[in-house]
C-alpha cells in the first residue's frame, strides 16, 4: 500500500537576519518577544501544512496554548499587524482569512522540490 503524500515540510529555511527585518523589529517593539515567537510559531504551522494556513479561532487558541502567557486577543493583534506590515499577504487575509506570502510560497516550493 502506498504511503500518502505529505503536504507540509519537516523543516524550512530560516534566515539568520529574521529578527533584523523591519517588520520583526516593529513587531518586537510593539509586542516584545511575544510578537516574535508568535510569528515564528505561525511560520511553523504554515510550513507544517504546506504554504498557507487558514486563520480562524481554532488556530488562534492553539497558538495561545503553545505560547504561554500570550492571550488570544494579543495573538489576534499580532496577526493583524503582521498583515498590515506585509509579512502576510493582505489581500488574501482580507478576502479568505488565509495567511501566506510570496516569500513563504517560494520557500515552500524550493524546499519541496528536493524531497
Amino acid at each position: 500500500m502506498a504511503r500518502p503524500r505529505k503536504t507540509g515540510l519537516d523543516y524550512f529555511p530560516f534566515d539568520c537576519d529574521f529578527f533584523e527585518d523591519r517588520k520583526m523589529i516593529a513587531i518586537s517593539g510593539e509586542f516584545g518577544i511575544n510578537g516574535e515567537i508568535v510569528a515564528v510559531k505561525l511560520l511553523c504551522e504554515i510550513f507544517r501544512n504546506g504554504y498557507f494556513i487558514e486563520w480562524d479561532e481554532l488556530l488562534k487558541f492553539k497558538l495561545a496554548h503553545i505560547c504561554p502567557g500570550v492571550s488570544p486577543e494579543i495573538i489576534e493583534q499580532i496577526v493583524r499587524r503582521l498583515v498590515l506590515w506585509g509579512f502576510f499577504d493582505q489581500g488574501l487575509y482580507e478576502s479568505t482569512q488565509i495567511l501566506t506570502s510570496v516569500d513563504i510560497q517560494e520557500r515552500y516550493f524550493n524546499v519541496a522540490k528536493y524531497r
